[in-house]
């Protein structure tokens, strides 16, 4: 439901109205869930609609400034997200575990946690930790396809963890389930 429109004038001024509704609308409205049973509206439950993705950053950063975490899709493409860089390296490596190379970059990536300065000295036992795991990750790809990858990756605590880290890991999140689907459902159509 269309909870108002504005006829701000500039895009500062549409953010904070944008902002401010939402803000309400978090600390106002309760939902019904079951006989007399209520509760708040959550963020993840709210959507603001705007024309230019420049006001949909600006609304994030207020929200932001209110304590209130919000995603935002603007206009550039999930394939050219940091997410998707490293799972890109991660399947160059699934599809050649025995090359070093594509482990150590592999290691470097938000799956693995190792710092890309750092790859190249990695000693031999966390390598094979890496490659083992690239392993098992290649026999669940032609097992189970990108969603069985997926589902292993997202059921490790201390990757998960890695994703969501820092201001973006929300999107990142958003991101990383966005990519899974669109390999998997590519890989099986």
């Amino acid at each position: 439901r269309v909870l108002f429109r504005s006829a701000a004038s500039n895009q500062e001024q549409l953010a904070a109205l944008a902002a401010r509704k939402v803000i309400d609308v978090l600390d106002d409205v309760r939902l019904v869930t079951d006989p007399g049973g209520e509760r708040g509206v959550r963020p993840g439950e709210v959507c603001v609609l705007v024309r230019a993705a420049a006001v949909g950053q600006k609304v994030q950063k207020r929200l932001a400034e209110h304590g209130i975490r919000a995603v935002t899709s603007g206009t550039s493409s999930v394939m050219e997200s940091p997410i998707a860089r490293d799972l890109r390296t991660l399947l160059e490596a699934l599809d050649q575990p025995s090359n070093l190379g594509r482990i150590r970059q592999a290691a470097a990536t938000v799956f693995f946690g190792h710092s890309l300065r750092d790859a190249g000295a990695l000693g031999d036992d966390v390598l094979l930790a890496v490659q083992e795991r690239v392993a098992a990750l290649g026999q669940a790809l032609r097992r189970g396809g990108m969603a069985a990858v997926g589902a292993m990756l997202s059921a490790d605590e201390a990757v998960m963890c890695r994703i969501a880290a820092g201001d973006s890991g929300e999107r990142s999140i958003t991101d990383f389930t966005h990519l899974v689907e669109i390999m998997h459902a590519r890989g099986t159509a």
